[in-house]
């Protein structure tokens, strides 16, 4: 029993009091020793009840010790109502500040959705219409036999082509806005040697998908490319190439484990080893 319980049990008064067994009344004593706040305690209702028997004669009156009892008892119970309050009141205060945080968070996060929404309904809308041209192009000569026939078969493939890849696109751009509002992945900036730019990298911990933003990244000559690596226990594992200029997230190999991630310039080709000399940016993960 700690010291507050000990107080708030209602045994020291009895104590005082005398009311307890020899053995009861020992356990105050040994918990009292060396214990500067039961001992004050204990001060405190020796020199109230000095006080209060000082209002009487040598005798006490009739029920007198059945009335200490209550008082103290009632002043046990004040304390503990007023110990409660308190508690009460710190348990309204932490809800308080909890629910302002959120609020905070609320207010930083509601312009980043209307943002996302906003680009998702721009990019959704510019290649549907963009599809839609195609199809239409393709439609009218198809119902145009002279058209038809003047018409290459490339030129329809060319059609074709371009919807597939406004489609896909499409689909990049609008699963590139579910990752910025997923509060799952956590945004990891790789930052160059210099320390003049940085690439932004995405990465959901609990089920390890991996996204990479190209948008800023350089150009390179054709016999180029961007390799990522996901590094853990010093070992290297390639996470994919990463295309410079997309208007939208790449997704890479995922992992639920690295201690750093490091992005590359490698000669195109087969690359198992990567050539930690021509490191594009990179990114130590504590």
């Amino acid at each position: 029993m700690t010291s507050q319980e000990l107080i708030n049990s209602g045994k020291l008064e009895l104590y005082v009091l005398g009311e307890l067994s020899e053995a009861e009344a020992r356990e105050i004593e040994i918990a009292s020793a060396g214990n500067p706040d039961v001992n004050e305690e204990i001060r405190t209702l020796q020199n109230a009840l000095r006080k209060y028997v000082m209002c009487f004669e040598k005798t006490p009156p009739l029920g007198y010790k059945r009335q200490v009892l209550e008082d103290l008892e009632r002043q046990n119970e004040e304390r503990q109502a007023e110990e409660s309050s308190k508690k009460a009141d710190k348990e309204k205060v932490e809800k308080f500040e909890i629910l302002e945080e959120k609020s905070k968070a609320s207010k930083i996060l509601l312009p980043i959705f209307i943002i996302t929404s906003v680009i998702s309904m721009i990019a959704a809308a510019f290649f549907a219409y963009r599809m839609q041209n195609a199809n239409n192009d393709l439609e009218y000569l198809s119902s145009d036999n002279s058209l038809v026939k003047e018409s290459s078969l490339k030129e329809k493939e060319a059609l074709l082509h371009e919807m597939v890849a406004v489609k896909s696109n499409l689909e990049f751009a609008l699963l590139s806005v579910e990752v910025l509002k997923d509060s799952s992945f956590t945004k990891i900036d790789m930052i160059s040697p210099d320390g003049t730019f940085k690439v932004p990298l995405y990465w959901n911990k609990s089920n390890g998908e991996v996204f990479v933003d190209g948008t800023n990244m350089h150009e390179l000559s054709e016999d180029k490319t961007y390799q990522l690596w996901a590094i853990n226990d010093g070992i290297p594992d390639n996470s994919g190439t990463v295309t410079p200029k997309k208007r939208y997230l790449q997704k890479m190999k995922g992992t639920s484990n690295a201690e750093a991630f490091s992005l590359t310039i490698e000669s195109k080709g087969e690359i198992t080893d990567p050539s930690f000399e021509n490191i594009y940016a990179t990114i130590t993960l504590d």
